[in-house]
């Protein structure tokens, strides 16, 4: 049985009337310490909040939202990369498999995305590319546990994977946006985050975010 996120009741805040009808747990735009707060956000580190931009991170700071389990899912953010790094977590399951959770990341080659249970990590899903390029880039990874797939969009672009772990994701860590578990993260703004915790976004509702 999926956990109930454990939430401010503002934590959908930022989120349209469209966004709340598809589940959107969590929607943060990072205007103000005040409105991370709602979300159950702390910061951490020099990070920098603009209500036009967005999040500005340096490799070490961060945000962070309460810890909760993941059957199905779905994250979409924007980003804009001077260097690589993970983008958002909510584990070490980039390099640890034991470590239940999802990760977000990109590099030099391209953006990277996977998930695990604990005891596998699925395959990973990643799109070659230069998206370290200091140019905004949207991202939606919906992963379908119950269908067997998960699935990385990155602007007009998309990455299928048949394989998933059978899940449920039962992270024990808090969801992080910027720097994560790791000493590999990104620097530079992110510029919105939506969370949908039960829902799996399709390819049009990407769109819909890069358009």
């Amino acid at each position: 049985m999926q956990t109930s996120p454990v939430r401010s009741p503002n934590a959908r805040a930022h989120a349209h009337h469209a966004e709340l009808l598809n589940g959107c747990t969590l929607a943060d735009n990072f205007p103000s310490l005040d409105s991370v707060e709602l979300n159950g956000g702390i910061v951490s580190g020099a990070a920098t909040l603009n209500r036009y931009t967005g999040i500005t991170v340096d490799g070490s700071s961060r945000v962070s939202y309460p810890a909760e389990s993941f059957s199905d899912f779905t994250v979409v953010l924007s980003f804009t990369a001077s260097s690589g790094g993970v983008i958002a977590t909510n584990s070490n399951v980039k390099n640890d498999s034991a470590d239940p959770g999802w990760s977000i990341w990109v590099d030099d080659d391209g953006v990277h995305a996977t998930h695990g249970d604990g005891t596998a990590t699925a395959t990973e899903c990643f799109l070659e590319g230069e998206f370290t390029d200091s140019t905004e880039h949207v991202v939606t990874y919906a992963v379908d546990l119950s269908g067997g797939t998960h699935t990385l969009y990155v602007d007009s672009s998309s990455d299928d994977s048949v394989t998933t772990v059978s899940g449920p994701i039962a992270s024990t860590k808090r969801i992080c946006v910027g720097a994560g578990y790791l000493s590999d993260n990104v620097t530079g703004i992110i510029g919105g985050i939506r969370i949908y915790n039960g829902s799996v976004l399709t390819e049009d509702d990407h769109s819909a975010y890069a358009s």
